[in-house]
């Protein structure tokens, strides 16, 4: 049996956008690759083919592969594609959330430590709840997360420095918040989107 992926962590995470300024997020991406010629040949033979460039031809490649490919996730077996549309968003930090949250195996050392901090800490995340061995939901408090972003990467760096970090506790997030922090919570209690394992098959099927 297949699961599609929980959409839990970004769309309580999009619906807050206006709760924060952010930047817009870049169209294109720049990429160095290194190749051996029979592969660049390959490519150009493939590009030529399809009447695409040399970029829409590897892009094309990739998407064909993520969608064949699969890969293990929190609440079962999907394909690269699907894990992309569900974690992928602009903001480095939301897009660490959302893939820790559904598959933490594939976060880099850096995005690691960052997680850690996150998920270690009661006040940002719960975990997962379960009902007879099988996970229901993640629930994350989305406000805190947001007003705590630099405490967050400064917890992560001492975690990627000396193995260890000092919790983020109430008070600082509260003093982050610059004193907006009891508003905040209120909208991301009313924002925070919670889904039980039977809706998410419900809505979407199980493969």
């Amino acid at each position: 049996m297949r699961i599609e992926l929980s959409g839990i962590l970004s769309a309580s995470i999009t619906e807050t956008t206006e709760m924060a300024k952010v930047a817009a997020p870049k169209k294109t991406e720049t990429l160095t690759l290194r190749l051996d010629p029979k592969t660049k040949y390959a490519i150009e033979l493939l590009a030529r083919d399809q009447k695409r460039t040399l970029a829409g031809a590897i892009e094309w490649a990739v998407q064909k592969a993520m969608s064949s490919q699969e890969v293990g996730a929190s609440l079962g077996v999907c394909s690269f594609q699907e894990l992309v549309d569900q974690t992928w968003t602009p903001d480095e930090l939301q897009r660490v959330m959302n893939l820790g949250a559904n598959a933490e195996h594939l976060l880099s050392h850096d995005e690691s430590c960052l997680w850690a901090v996150i998920k270690s800490n009661p006040l940002f995340y719960m975990d997962a709840v379960k009902v007879n061995g099988h996970l229901q939901r993640h629930v994350f408090f989305v406000a805190r997360i947001m007003y705590s972003e630099a405490l967050i990467r400064e917890r992560a760096e001492q975690l990627a420095a000396h193995g260890k970090f000092a919790p983020i506790t109430l008070d600082e997030i509260y003093e982050a918040s610059g004193g907006d922090l009891p508003a905040a919570e209120k909208a991301a209690e009313d924002l925070t989107f919670r889904i039980s394992k039977e809706k998410l098959l419900k809505g979407f099927g199980a493969k």
